[in-house]
Order: C-alpha cells, then sequence, then structure tokens
C-alpha cells in the first residue's frame, strides 16, 4: 500500500494536495500541525480514499505548540467526522471516554 503524507499550510492546499496524491495513493495522511487554523470539516468531507489525520507534538518531532488538551479535541473533532484513521503515540494521555 502507499500512503502519502501531507503537509500544507492551508486547509485549501492541503485539499488540493490530497486529491493530487489520491491518484496513486491507497490512503492519505493529513499533518494536521502544519495547517495554520485547519477546517477539519472540509478535509474530511473532501477525501477520495482512506484518510489518517496525525496532530504530532513538537516533543515528540512535530510542530504542534499547543496543549495536550488542544491536541486530543482536534483529534476527536476528527473521529466524530469520520476519519477514517486517527494517529495517536502510545505516550499520549486522556483519549479515553
Amino acid at each position: 500500500m502507499i500512503c502519502v503524507s501531507i503537509i500544507e499550510q492551508t486547509t485549501g492546499d492541503a485539499i488540493k494536495a490530497m486529491q493530487q496524491a489520491s491518484v496513486f495513493a491507497d490512503l492519505v495522511e493529513i499533518r494536521l500541525e502544519y495547517i495554520n487554523n485547519p477546517d477539519l470539516y472540509s478535509i474530511i468531507s473532501a477525501r477520495q480514499k482512506p484518510l489518517i489525520i496525525t496532530i504530532t507534538p513538537k516533543n515528540e518531532n512535530g510542530r504542534f505548540e499547543g496543549s495536550e488538551q488542544e491536541r486530543i479535541a482536534l483529534l476527536r473533532q476528527a473521529v466524530r467526522l469520520g476519519a477514517d484513521y486517527i494517529d495517536v503515540n502510545f505516550g499520549c494521555s486522556g483519549l479515553a471516554g
């Protein structure tokens, strides 16, 4: 399987890249921490292939600078909106419930 990781700065650019990657990818990963003010609904609605939502904090070599609570809230929102997969590190706490 081929997975393409999308690293864009805007929701529109991420959607465009996701659609271009869907031509040859089996699934697409959106690195949400790279997008300024991401519109999860638009991103998830525009998917053409299974979608992984990833939000990697700075302390784990990502770019997300918000709190762990903010990151978890975004991941939960992605689940509610129908993301096929979310990428969660084992060190992540607070997802239960």
